[in-house]
């Protein structure tokens, strides 16, 4: 979601990249609502980053990317969408899809209700399979741990009534992290919708059965 803390037309123009390269992982977990299911089109795969740039429409000219957001005027300005092979040096690159579902991941399970704590192993062993997670335990683990190494996450130990003499490790977001902070503002609501699970055969199965 698109908030007043953007104040440049190059805020913006960051904001509507991150937001476009979301619609993947949004689409693929179900959290895209149906009437922008079409947006999905728009979205580029994961060796590419959406790079937005702000202009006129009379001559094609590039808004200023230190104006301000009034700058912008529906109809006298539009938003050309280009993509590119993903800069690792950019802090905003640094944001890959991996890392975007990781993010929105963890903070759906950190509102679970009473869930008091994260359990790092429950996290990857139990709640992400549960997601219909596409990456490797190893690879989730190495992402984590980069993640924690770069203040993304925080981790802790909390006392194991079953084992005392092993801690269970526990994660957390760090929402004061800035790209933390954008991520969770961009993913909206959709960041924080949990699929409810329905018994039975798939409504599409239904469907088709009824039609014969």
């Amino acid at each position: 979601m698109i908030k007043s803390r953007l104040t440049t037309i190059e805020d913006l123009q960051a904001a509507i990249s991150q937001a476009i390269d979301l619609i993947p992982m949004l689409s693929r977990e179900g959290r895209l609502p149906p009437e922008l299911a079409v947006l999905a089109h728009l979205a580029p795969p994961e060796e590419l980053a959406a790079k937005v740039s702000m202009r006129h429409v009379e001559n094609d000219r590039q808004i200023k990317s230190s104006a301000s957001v009034a700058s912008w005027v529906p109809g006298a300005c539009g938003i050309w969408v280009e993509y590119a092979v993903r800069d690792s040096t950019s802090t905003s690159e640094q944001v890959t899809p991996q890392v975007r579902s990781l993010i929105l991941e963890l903070d759906a399970a950190e509102r679970v209700p009473g869930k008091r704590f994260i359990a790092w192993k429950w996290f990857v062993d139990s709640y992400l399979p549960g997601r219909i997670w596409k990456y490797s335990r190893e690879e989730t683990q190495e992402t984590l741990q980069r993640l924690v190494a770069g203040g993304w996450l925080q981790t802790n130990k909390v006392e194991n009534p079953k084992n005392p003499a092993f801690p269970t490790a526990t994660l957390s977001i760090s929402r004061e992290h800035p790209e933390v902070r954008r991520l969770l503002e961009l993913g909206g609501a959709a960041a924080r919708f949990m699929p409810m699970e329905i018994r039975g055969e798939p409504l599409s199965e239904s469907i088709i059965r009824d039609r014969r």
